[in-house]
């Protein structure tokens, strides 16, 4: 085998080693994320913060209220008075402190 015929063969198996790694790269490790549209969750466009609890349901600061999501359905918390919300996080009890 000539030396150019050595080179090129060396080549084409890097070239196929890099691209099988690359192809696993794309499905290990990246997390799975799901878009949801304003009217899944029927509450303003701008969510501010997000915190989970201690049974793993996740909370949204959003301009309407507190939205909470446990993995199937959303449910919109909304105050008294209306305003903003900016924050929002949960204690290891389960307790909830919005702002």
């Amino acid at each position: 085998m000539k030396h150019a015929d050595k080179l090129l063969a060396t080549f084409f198996l890097l070239t196929l080693t890099c691209f099988s790694g690359l192809a696993e790269i794309t499905s290990t490790g990246i997390p799975a994320i799901r878009n949801f549209p304003r009217k899944a969750y029927r509450a303003s466009t701008q969510n501010w913060a997000i915190t989970h609890d201690h049974r793993g349901f996740m909370y949204f600061a959003n301009n309407d209220g507190v939205l909470e999501y446990d993995g199937t359905s959303w449910e919109l918390y909304q105050f008294a008075e209306p305003a903003n919300t900016r924050s929002v996080v949960s204690d290891l009890k389960g307790n909830l402190y919005v702002g």
